[in-house]
């Protein structure tokens, strides 16, 4: 005759194995959705970077418009900055943004000729 286990053996087994796969369920949708938080928040950064560029782009126009000499400078913003660069062709203004916010980057290019009325963009594009 063998030796008869209690009952609360195989339902306390049962429930210490139950509670194992359902903490191993519960680890892999924690680090699903910690990876999705900091996908989010790169986006979100690197969106706030491009219009950061943006913004300075215009300011480069602005400035632009009311000094032809006008080469460009570095604009700090809290946690980021924004270079501008301009060359001189002639009538064309080549103008080169550099934006970042936490350490994401963004370039945008344009090219403008100038008149005393008005501004004439010519080409407007994010650099990759």
């Amino acid at each position: 005759m063998t030796p008869k286990q209690p009952s609360g053996f195989t339902a306390l087994t049962s429930v210490i194995i139950m509670m194992i796969v359902i903490s191993i369920f519960a680890v892999s949708a924690n680090r699903s959705a910690l990876g999705e938080l900091i996908n989010t928040a790169k986006k979100h950064q690197s969106q706030t970077s491009f219009y950061r560029g943006d913004a300075c782009m215009e300011e480069a126009l602005l400035r632009l418009r009311g000094d032809a000499s006008y080469n460009g400078e570095t604009l700090v913003f809290p946690e980021g900055s924004c270079e501008i660069a301009v060359v001189h062709n002639f009538a064309l203004q080549t103008i080169t943004v550099n934006a970042s916010y936490h350490n994401l980057y963004r370039s945008i290019y344009a090219e403008a000729t100038f008149s005393t009325q008005s501004i004439a963009v010519q080409n407007w594009k994010e650099i990759f």
